[in-house]
């Protein structure tokens, strides 16, 4: 774990904001202008701490942006803190593990305005907001010093980085990879065959309620199987072929001996699943169940028809096995291209190892973070690709 100056960007910035404080105080009068962090995370717990310093407090919004960042676009999630005042501080724990912004005013935790932040994808930034033309100021402290509140359990300063990053070139042109938001395949279901689709199941302790594991509502109905049933399956039947490379599994709530503890997501071109089916991802004994959605992206790139989950084992009901909520993803890798490659280019845009990356042709230069860049290193490999396909290159960072 390596310390980074983290600040607010003054190069990605609306015009309206006057950033001073070493870039970590913001002032502003307009509405609608933004800032966001100089650096963003993939992967972790990480916390930081906003202060509001003058003026109206409530017309400051705190939250994340991807890296796609517009204030006119949906790629950011953000709150006012109602009730706000100069003097308070605002903490706020970053879950890129399961996807999840937590709020803290003056140490307590707001639970009420937690977010669930997945549809932004990797890369996610810290920003804020004026969202009025009143006076305000606020600060924003990464950890640069010591935070107000205590950290929650399991979380990091937000200042401290990994720096383990990799950036690829051809013809000295650089390029990363960004992972869009993900895209949900099924729709809002509201029976077993609406909107399109079929859903089917291999039992169901109230029948026609297989759809339940669709119908985008984490926290109603759900699909069991029939009593005493402690395995089954839960299928959807696309009406085209279809990628499926990540997946999301929420537990009936305040149930959780009902989720499954192992299961295998495989899928068909024929719905017969008798020895056709191609296995896309088998987890045995998965223990890190609460009442939220965990995710599993599966390295798949073949479209398929029939997507079934078979639960082997649940988590210990005699009863019943079943789910709230079963998701079905597309996530499209995007090749980046960028114009310089310094440390900054590592830090922001490179990607966290280890990697995997598909389908590249052609010679690629590989680099990661000895030729000095300012205070970190980078080691260069080349592998000719020139005569042959490769479908996968994975990176593994030490």
């Amino acid at each position: 774990m390596t310390i980074v100056n983290v600040t607010l960007d003054p190069s990605n910035k609306s015009p309206g904001i006057i950033l001073s404080n070493d870039n970590l105080t913001l002032s502003s009068n307009r509405n609608s202008s933004y800032v966001i962090a100089t650096h963003g995370k993939t992967k972790g717990k990480w916390y930081w701490e906003v202060k509001f310093d003058s003026g109206s407090a409530i017309s400051i919004y705190i939250g994340v942006g991807n890296i796609n960042f517009k204030i006119s676009s949906s790629n950011w999630s953000a709150v006012q803190i109602r009730g706000a005042v100069p003097g308070d501080t605002i903490g706020l724990a970053l879950n890129m593990d399961d996807y999840r912004l937590r709020y803290f005013k003056n140490g307590t935790e707001l639970t009420d305005l937690e977010r669930k932040i997945e549809h932004l994808g990797e890369g996610i930034f810290p920003f804020l907001n004026s969202a009025s033309t009143a006076p305000k100021s606020a600060t924003i402290n990464f950890g640069s010093t010591p935070f107000k509140y205590p950290i929650p359990e399991g979380y990091l300063p937000y200042i401290d980085y990994h720096v383990r990053h990799a950036l690829f070139t051809k013809n000295n042109q650089s390029f990363s990879i960004t992972d869009p938001k993900p895209t949900d395949l099924v729709p809002k279901m509201t029976s077993n065959t609406l909107p399109s689709g079929i859903v089917k199941a291999s039992s169901s302790a109230s029948a026609g309620s297989e759809y339940r594991v669709f119908d985008k509502n984490k926290s109603g109905a759900v699909w069991v199987t029939s009593k005493s049933n402690r395995t089954g399956w839960i299928q959807y039947s696309f009406l085209n072929k279809t990628i499926v490379n990540r997946y999301g599994i929420t537990p009936q709530l305040n149930a959780i001996d009902r989720a499954p503890r192992s299961w295998i997501l495989s899928a068909s071109n024929t719905g017969i699943f008798d020895g056709e089916e191609v296995v896309l991802d088998v987890r045995e004994n998965y223990p890190d169940w609460n009442d939220e959605t965990k995710y599993f992206d599966i390295p798949n790139n073949t479209d398929y028809l029939f997507y079934r989950l078979t639960i082997t084992e649940n988590n210990g009901s005699p009863d019943y096995t079943g789910l709230s909520e079963l998701e079905l993803f597309y996530r499209e890798t995007k090749l980046v291209k960028l114009s310089s490659q310094t440390e900054e280019d590592f830090i922001k845009h490179g990607l966290d190892m280890p990697i995997d990356v598909c389908s590249f042709n052609g010679e690629v230069s590989i680099n990661k973070n000895s030729n000095d860049l300012g205070s970190g290193k980078t080691f260069e490999h080349t592998i000719d690709l020139s005569k042959r396909k490769t479908n996968k290159i994975s990176l593994n960072g030490s």
